[in-house]
């Protein structure tokens, strides 16, 4: 118990270093600027070092995880696993505010998924068969519930953020056309390059060439 009360504060100091990164990061900028004498930091050094804080703070939760699970610390695996998946979620929505000027390509599109998938299937087990197991915890049962409940609506929104990732409304279509009809007439017709970014083809004479 001691040693998992130590680790834990570990990861609460991580954690409070991933929220202050994940502030810092979306201002700065994304090149250095060379004509300014003030030296900013590249944005590309503190996204690694945040994705490093990530793939440590799932590391030491899942060994959390695995501690409490063989001590047979049953309250303490469903908070590890319910931390687990809460930061998962909150990591891969960094991850998605934070894209690459290239945008979500196909490869990070299906790691985001595949991770909903990762934590539906582990919340449903703590869910359906590690809660109803523990015998006078009702007050802790329903606050995991909750949580529960939260971590799959979180779900559910990070995947139709990524199936939508690079997708334009057909408002923004509407004015894109619009702007490219003051130089030349549009075909009207939307496609997608491999990376899932859309476009639009100009009129190059249609049938006359």
């Amino acid at each position: 118990k001691i040693y998992l009360a130590a680790f834990s504060e570990l990861i609460n100091i991580q954690k409070a270093m991933f929220h202050e990164v994940s502030k810092i990061i979306p201002e700065l900028p994304t090149r250095h600027i060379s004509d300014t004498q003030i030296h900013l930091p590249y944005k590309g050094y503190w996204m690694d070092f945040a994705n490093f804080l990530i793939d440590s703070l799932h590391s030491h939760i899942e060994h959390m995880i695995q501690i409490s699970k063989e001590s047979q610390y049953n309250r303490d695996f469903v908070i590890s696993s319910l931390e687990l998946a809460e930061f998962t979620c909150r990591a891969q929505r960094f991850k998605l505010r934070n894209l690459s000027p290239t945008g979500l390509n196909p490869i990070q599109q299906s790691e985001i998924k595949n991770k909903c998938s990762e934590v539906k299937i582990n919340c449903l087990h703590i869910q359906n068969v590690k809660l109803p197991s523990m015998v006078g915890v009702d007050y802790f049962r329903e606050q995991c519930i909750k949580r529960l409940k939260t971590i799959s609506h979180e779900i559910e929104e990070l995947r139709n953020a990524a199936d939508n990732a690079g997708k334009l409304s057909y408002e923004e279509k509407l004015q894109i056309h619009q702007a490219m009809r003051q130089e030349f007439l549009g075909s009207g017709h939307w496609y997608q390059c491999p990376n899932g970014h859309p476009y639009t083809i100009g009129d190059c004479g249609g049938a006359d060439q």
